[in-house]
């Protein structure tokens, strides 16, 4: 069960998973313009 109080980002394109957390960071920082590691503000 998620908490009422943070948000979930749902990709709508594919992911390359062979990238791994590193290179799937990237694409967040890249394609959503938000800090991976910063938390939802």
């Amino acid at each position: 069960m998620i908490p009422s109080g943070p948000r979930v980002w749902i990709a709508l394109s594919h992911a390359d998973k062979r990238k791994g957390m590193r290179g799937v960071a990237l694409l967040v920082q890249y394609r959503l313009k938000r800090n991976p590691s910063g938390g939802d503000p």
